[in-house]
């Protein structure tokens, strides 16, 4: 089944909606999420030290 973007975006405010999390929020865990997965694939690892 193929979904447009509108659908998609109801179904990720339902979702959200349901477990209590805000746009901000899912948006940081998104953008984290992202971060992680770009830096392993370059070989670098997050180690929170400067």
């Amino acid at each position: 089944m193929m979904l447009n973007s509108k659908s998609i975006g109801n179904k990720i405010a339902e979702a959200r909606k349901k477990i209590n999390l805000s746009q901000a929020k899912l948006a940081q865990h998104v953008s984290t999420i992202f971060l992680h997965k770009a830096l392993s694939i370059v070989g670098c690892r997050i180690t929170g030290k400067p």
